[in-house]
Order: structure tokens, then C-alpha cells, then sequence
């Protein structure tokens, strides 16, 4: 996992497309050119929410409007609770013991998931709900 600032998305060129890259600095509030999965997602954020973990796919997420706080687990502390779904490319889960990394994630930020890190997005563990408005990339 990596969360930064949007400004710094560039020191990340090693990891993340170049087509995603600039579509982040040209065109993010653009429908995505090209091959490129964008997901433009709005929400309010809640309480009970389950893990996600990946197989084939490394999320990247922006948050345009609002926050939120997500929780990550290594994959050894992840207990998958439906089957996996290979088309979606995601398990629902919780976590083994309830020891995992909680962080606030606010606008100009981004933070990147890789596979098999189970992260809990869309959250809020502190009460009141917020409204957020997010991108998401995906890709390999």
C-alpha cells in the first residue's frame, strides 16, 4: 500500500501506467481514453464495511470531494467470507484478529492497493457518515 499526496503521482511512474498517470493529470475528471479503467464512484461513508482483496488487479484511488478512513491487512490476516469473484476480481472478508492499519484519506490523495492486500474503503469508525466522491483506476 501507498498513500500520497496527487501532487507526487509522478515518483510513482515505476508502479503505476503512464496512460493513467497523465489521464490523472490532463484528464481526471474526463472519461478515460483508451484502454484505461476508471470508475467514478459517489458515496456516503459507513460504518460496517467488509475487506476487499484483489487477485489481478492494483487499485488506485482518488479522492475528488469528501474523506474517508480505510483499513489495509496483509493477506495473512484476512479471512475471505464469500467466494472469490473472478469476474469482479474480488473476496469480501473481515479481518483474523481486528489488527489493521486505519488511516484518514482526503482529498488531493491517492492511495494504492496492491493484489492481495485486503483494504476496507468507503469507511467511517468515528460516527457521523460522509459524502465522498471518488475515482478509481484498476489495472495490472
Amino acid at each position: 500500500m501507498i498513500i500520497d499526496e496527487l501532487k507526487n503521482i509522478h515518483l510513482y511512474k515505476n508502479i503505476i501506467p503512464k496512460e493513467i498517470i497523465e489521464d490523472i493529470k490532463g484528464n481526471l475528471n474526463g472519461e478515460p481514453q483508451g484502454e484505461i479503467v476508471k470508475n467514478f464512484i459517489k458515496y456516503k461513508t459507513e460504518y460496517n464495511k467488509p475487506f476487499e482483496q484483489h487477485q489481478k488487479h492494483i487499485d488506485l484511488h482518488i479522492i475528488v470531494k469528501g474523506k474517508e478512513y480505510f483499513g489495509m491487512i496483509e493477506s495473512s490476516g484476512f479471512i475471505a467470507n464469500q467466494d472469490f469473484n473472478k469476474q469482479d476480481d474480488v473476496s469480501l472478508g473481515e479481518s483474523k484478529n481486528n489488527d489493521y492499519l486505519i488511516s484518514p484519506f482526503k482529498e488531493k490523495q491517492f492511495v494504492l492497493f496492491f493484489k492481495g492486500e485486503a483494504h476496507k474503503v468507503g469507511w467511517n469508525y468515528q460516527g457521523e457518515p460522509f459524502n465522498v466522491e471518488k475515482i478509481v483506476y484498476k489495472f495490472k
